[in-house]
């Protein structure tokens, strides 16, 4: 049971959790294998390196006083450290779902503006052009 980190993230899959996570040595919590584990079962990268972070949290509660007091001075403050990246690794994969997608800037193109004139089944504006110009033959009387 290996554990290895190259520094560069974008090399492998492993090494792009491991820094997700901030498991990057010197002495690492998660082996290889468990890494491996949480990228063959999971759906992308963020949400292998948030399984990683959940196998961290329950190694941790589990027997942080055993094994990590070498690695944690206080245990306790780990554990919550990485609820609390658990937490932000849940919302970026979120964010990432839902999709927020570019600005659009429509009418900048003339077949853009005439293909939106001729489509039938769009909504009309609610507005028209010099909508609120006066007329010339319309002169309002002056008091």
């Amino acid at each position: 049971m290996i554990a290895t980190y190259t520094g560069n993230p974008v090399s492998s899959h492993q090494d792009h959790v491991r820094y997700l996570i901030g498991d990057t040595g010197p002495e690492f919590i998660l082996t290889d294998e468990e890494i491996e584990f949480e990228i063959e079962t999971r759906s992308s990268i963020k949400h292998a390196a948030l399984g990683a972070v959940n196998a961290i949290v329950a190694k941790l509660t589990k027997n942080y006083e055993q094994r990590f007091e070498t690695i944690f001075e206080k245990p306790q403050e780990a554990v919550h450290s990485y609820r609390l990246l658990a937490k932000n690794l849940e919302k970026q994969i979120q964010k990432s779902e839902v999709g927020f997608g570019a600005p659009i800037a429509g009418g900048i193109r003339r077949s853009d503006t005439f293909r939106a004139d001729n489509d039938n089944d769009r909504v009309p504006p609610t507005f028209d052009r010099d909508e609120f110009t006066i007329d010339k033959r319309e002169q309002w009387p002056l008091v």
